[in-house]
Parts: structure tokens; sequence; C-alpha cells
């Protein structure tokens, strides 16, 4: 979090446009490891059934900021200029920081950091390999159709500008629902059956994009059933990850994640 408050220092204070480039990028790569991390931190401090849930709750900031952040920085920016929301989210960095700090329990075990080897060796199960595979493809493909919704809803639903805005907030507000969803699904049904449920979805709401995008009540349902959908793998993805790089690979589990230290899990909740 200080590295991601510092690139947002460094981006909010940029002279050259290679210098604004080079604080998101720290900034971009920070964001990855603050979640990496958080994800098997969340799943040790909650009971194990609950474990997908709690990472479901660190992710909902992810989502929320789609509809607060995103509308409250763009209003920010107009009014104040480009560099006020770097600024200010740079402080919002320095007090996440500082409550992490003050508020994260110490004794959260580490284990010892895992070695090259250890590291590597997860890339090497099917199953690890399969759930990279499926956070790929549903993230990714569901943010090359995202980078075309405005001219989609714009040119095809023929909404206006305002309406547009509104399906963003509409996207957002779903993103929070699937997030919350995927985690409670997956703690049901498992990693297996959530997923499918999960891709089912998606697939449809994807697939029948070009069949709704003409009509605006069509579109906003799609809108939302792909949000929701998109966003509940993250949480089951995620700790499917976790719990198999644990049964596959003890000592990298948060390299499995995307982090770089590991951590013991089915530990019980601190006092």
């Amino acid at each position: 979090m200080s590295l991601f408050t510092l690139g947002n220092l460094l981006g909010g204070a940029a002279p050259t446009d290679e210098v604004l480039l080079a604080g998101r990028i720290v900034t971009g790569v920070a964001h990855g490891v603050v979640f990496a991390v958080g994800a098997p931190i969340a799943m040790s401090l909650a009971d194990r059934e609950r474990g997908a849930r709690a990472v479901a709750t660190m992710f909902a900031g992810l989502t929320l900021a789609m509809v607060i952040g995103v509308p409250f920085g763009t209003i920010v920016g107009q009014s104040l200029g480009w560099r006020a929301p770097l600024l200010a989210v740079a402080v919002l960095g320095s007090l996440t920081a500082a409550l992490l700090r003050l508020l994260l329990p110490r004794e959260i075990p580490h284990a010892p950091t895992a070695g090259l080897r250890s590291q590597f060796a997860v890339l090497a199960k099917p199953r690890l390999l399969a759930l990279y595979f499926i956070a790929m493809n549903g993230f990714g493909g569901s943010f090359v159709v995202f980078t075309f919704l405005a001219p989609l809803l714009t040119e095809v639903t023929h909404v206006s500008p305002a309406a547009v805005s509104l399906a963003f907030m509409a996207f957002g507000a779903a993103a929070v629902v699937g997030n919350f969803g995927g985690g409670r699904l997956s703690d049901a049904l498992g990693t297996r059956r959530s997923l499918m449920a999960a891709l089912v979805g998606l697939v449809l709401a994807l697939a029948t994009l070009p069949f709704s995008a003409p009509h605006v009540l069509t579109m906003f349902a799609n809108l939302l059933l792909w949000s929701a959908c998109c966003f509940c793998l993250g949480p089951i993805v995620q700790s499917g990850v976790v719990a198999a790089a644990e049964e596959v690979a003890p000592d990298a589990v948060a390299t499995a994640s995307g982090g770089k230290r590991t951590l013991r899990l089915r530990q019980r909740r601190p006092a």
C-alpha cells in the first residue's frame, strides 16, 4: 500500500507524460500485489467454510470503486484538474496503509519464503493452470468487450451520454452483487459447481449481447447479468487457487495466488 501511494503521488506530481506513465505502472503493480497477498490473509482470518466469502469481502472494495470511485474521480478531475484524483487516492492510500499497520493481526504466522523451484512448480499443476486459464479468459474476454461498451451504448442502443454513466454505475452495482454472490456460491457449492454456474451465465450474457444491444431494456438487463457473472468469478477462482496450491505446493500458496510470501491457512480466527 505504501508503494501504491507513492505511485499515485508520482503520477499526481508528474512533470511529463513519461513520469506519469511510470507512476501508473508502479501503482498497477502494487495494486496487484495487494490483492494477491490480501486473498490468502483474508482466508486465513476466516473460518474454513467461509474462506471464499472473506475473499469476496476484501474484493468488495474493487467493485464498490466502480460504483463510487469512478464517477467521483471523474467529477473531481473535471472540477479540479486531472492531478486532483491521483493526489486524493494517494491520501486514501496513506490512510489505508496506516489502518493496515494498526488493525491487521500480528499473530498471522508466516511460513519461510518459498524457493524459486516451489514457486514455478505451481505452473505445472493442471488444476491450477485450469483456474488461471478461466481467470484469464473470463476477465480478459469481459474487459475486451467492456472497452467498447460506451460506443456500443451510444451508437447501437442510442442512449444519451447521461444514460451511459448510469449504465456504468449499474454495471458496478451488479459487480458488487456478483462479488459477494461468488463468495457465497463457492462456500456453498464448491469451486467446480460455482465456476460452472458463473461461466454459463457469463457466456449467455456475452453471446446474447449483439441481440440485446439495440433495445434499451434488454441491454441494461444484459449488462447486469454480464457484470454479476464476471465478478462472481473473482472470489471463486481466488479461493480455488489458494485451496489447490495448499494441496499441491503448500510452501507456495501466496505465489499461486499472485503474491510473494506464503501464509499458513486453516488456522483458527485470532481473538
